[in-house]
């Protein structure tokens, strides 16, 4: 199946490689990335300074790190800036 990645801000320039991934059928959000973009990843979790969207929607609405990909799948990633 197909799974697109889309990293957005500054991680942007360290994901100039192919946007749209092979990807094993019924995969999930984390097996996924730990294939593809490790540097996303906080060791075994998603990074807690990145929002993760499915097709527009929070995964965490999918469940996390374990929501299951389907062909067709567009996976984005978004900085959270924090300051002051």
């Amino acid at each position: 199946m197909k799974v697109a990645l889309i990293v957005t801000g500054p991680l942007k320039k360290s994901h100039l490689g192919p946007s749209l991934f092979d990807a094993k059928e019924g995969c999930t959000l984390i097996q996924f990335l730990s294939e593809t973009a490790k540097d996303l990843l906080d060791g075994s979790s998603l990074r807690g300074d990145l929002l993760f969207l499915i097709n527009g929607i929070d995964a965490e609405v999918r469940g996390g790190a374990a929501a299951e990909l389907k062909d067709g799948d567009s996976i984005t990633v978004v900085p959270i800036a924090h300051g002051g």
